[in-house]
């Protein structure tokens, strides 16, 4: 059985203060990424996310262009970007080049050492500065292979990626998931304290696994309730270890405007839009450092941007709304 760390060990200090928007890279359109980003930096965004399947490919490279240009003005962005997906484009040459097999493929990800360090090396070439590389969907990876295989694969991953910090190519890892960290769903092997175990296994309590990514909206309930009402799940255990919380998806793909009528916005906070509530929403939930957005033009980056100066919802707010959406 995994357990968060005990008292005696060593506890990260987290940020203080409300939560940040941050700038998520799914599913963006190539001819606007660079505007987008332009705008965001410009409105004083510094939290940039990527991965290197996005786009196939695509996303990591762009966002590693702009920010280092960026560099060149001496301004910096904290950028993280996720590994384990093996992009179609890059698969045949990975093979033949021997940095992995077809047997290595699971369902589109790999996690063989020699693959993340393919991945990891490409990142930092890419990017430059690296504040945190995420494993990306390891619960998709569990699903298709036994515990025993799972296991020593993570072990390996996490390996790589202590000797990533250790080198100075990264600052820190941290696990981002679709479902993993789901109440309903979360068995042992995927739990935050799963994951804080393997990491004081291979590198003690001074471990640098410091962040984690999950969807947190009115539709993804599940974090929420379990800090709220049980006083317990995975905000309440990165809490306790000191691990930074980056939500991802507060509009479901764009599903949530569609489903919420302005009545409902109103109640949220008066005068919003569907896409505003949703957001503010995600953001006022106790726990959360980072919320972030994937806007499709600079003009819905600037309408949701507008809610870093909108007060955050009280926790019985929150509370209410859950009652509502359940």
């Amino acid at each position: 059985m995994f357990t968060m760390p005990s008292e005696s060990q060593e506890k990260r200090p987290r940020k203080s203060g409300p939560a940040k928007l941050g700038l998520g890279t799914y599913r963006q359109d190539p001819a606007t990424l660079a505007c987008l980003l332009d705008r965001y930096v410009g409105i004083g965004g510094r939290d940039v996310d990527t991965a290197s399947n996005y786009g196939n490919g695509f996303s990591q490279h762009a966002v590693g262009k702009f920010h280092q240009q960026l560099s060149g003005n001496k301004l910096s962005l904290k950028v993280s970007t996720k590994i384990g997906f093996v992009p179609s484009c890059d698969r045949q040459d990975l093979i033949q080049k021997d940095v992995i097999s077809q047997q290595d493929i699971t369902h589109q990800q790999c996690f063989s050492k020699s693959f993340l360090r393919y991945q990891i090396n490409k990142a930092v070439t890419q990017l430059g500065s690296i504040d945190t590389i995420f494993l990306h969907n390891p619960d998709q990876y569990s699903q298709h292979v036994d515990f025993e295989k799972f296991e020593a694969s993570m072990l390996a991953c996490i390996e790589e990626l202590e000797a990533a910090c250790s080198m100075g190519l990264i600052k820190r890892y941290g696990i981002a998931t679709w479902a993993g960290f789901r109440s309903k769903v979360n068995q042992d092997a995927l739990s935050l304290g799963s994951w804080v175990a393997r990491a004081t296994r291979i590198a003690g309590t001074a471990n640098h696994l410091s962040a984690i990514q999950l969807p947190v909206s009115l539709i993804e309930l599940d974090a929420i309730e379990d800090l709220m009402v049980r006083k317990s799940g995975v905000l309440a255990e990165a809490e306790a270890a000191g691990i930074e919380v980056i939500s991802s998806a507060p509009l479901h793909g764009g599903c949530i405007p569609k489903q919420i009528d302005q009545t409902f916005c109103d109640f949220i906070s008066p005068g919003l839009s569907a896409a505003q509530a949703s957001v503010l929403f995600a953001f006022s939930v106790p726990g959360i450092d980072v919320v972030l957005i994937g806007p499709r033009t600079v003009e819905q980056l600037t309408d949701i941007w507008q809610l870093q100066q909108q007060p955050r919802l009280s926790v019985d707010k929150v509370a209410e709304i859950i009652s509502l959406v359940r």
